[in-house]
Parts: structure tokens; C-alpha cells; sequence
């Protein structure tokens, strides 16, 4: 984290908003990955800021998976279902293949149904075979 928090420090000083987004979702990443999801959520609200800021709506698709994970480390499976079908939404409407597999991968874990969940998975394959 020491890295990330250097990283967004040095970016903004420099007034480099896309690294400056690019490392608070790498502390955000760090922080959800580590269990600390109300840190996870306070670094998300700052690189959602920075997304917003500078344009970047393919990032959206990024935050929308990170707060569905999050969602599904608090127990809320039906918000992180919403929220990975919302990053879907965004992924396909911008560069499906940024994140889309990942996406794919959170819609199959937040999948009630056997079929939704192995469609999701053959989606997730299709887009990684293709490199």
C-alpha cells in the first residue's frame, strides 16, 4: 500500500490524473484483496472521482467489479449480481475486452442458476481465447 499511496502522491503532484487513478485503483485492489473493505470502498470513492474526472468510462466496468467483490466479501450476493450485470453493461458498451472476462467471472459467482453461471464462464473463455 505504501507503494500505491507514493504513486497516487507523485501522480497528483504532477497533475498526471489517469496514473493518479490507475494507483488508487491499485490501493483499492490492495485493500479489497486484503479483507478491508471499508478501506477498499473509501479508495474506490477516490478513484471513481478520478474516473469521472478525466472521462475514463471504461475504468467504470473496473469499479462496478471491485464493489460487486465487495459486496459478495459483506454477504450481499444480490447487490454484487447487480452490480456485476451494471459492470457487463459498461464493459460492452465500452471495451469489452478490458475487463470483460473478470466481469464474467464475478456474474458466474453471483449466479443463482447453474445455466447463468455456465454461461457467464463461456462467455469469460470465448473473450480470453481470443487472446
Amino acid at each position: 500500500m505504501v507503494e500505491a499511496d507514493a504513486a497516487i502522491e507523485f501522480a497528483s503532484r504532477v497533475g498526471h490524473h489517469r496514473a493518479a487513478m490507475v494507483a488508487h485503483h491499485a490501493a483499492w485492489l490492495a485493500a479489497l484483496v486484503g479483507g478491508r473493505v471499508a478501506e477498499a470502498e473509501a479508495r474506490g470513492r477516490e478513484a471513481d472521482a478520478l474516473t469521472a474526472r478525466i472521462g475514463a468510462r471504461r475504468f467504470e466496468a473496473q469499479s462496478l467489479l471491485w464493489k460487486a467483490e465487495a459486496s459478495m466479501l459483506t454477504g450481499e450476493r444480490v447487490r454484487a449480481a447487480e452490480l456485476a450485470k451494471s459492470a457487463l453493461a459498461v464493459s460492452r458498451e465500452t471495451a469489452l475486452g478490458f475487463f470483460g472476462p473478470c466481469v464474467l467471472g464475478m456474474l458466474a459467482w453471483t449466479a443463482e442458476e447453474p445455466g447463468g453461471r455456465a454461461a457467464a464462464i463461456e462467455e469469460a473463455e470465448a473473450l480470453l481465447a481470443l487472446g
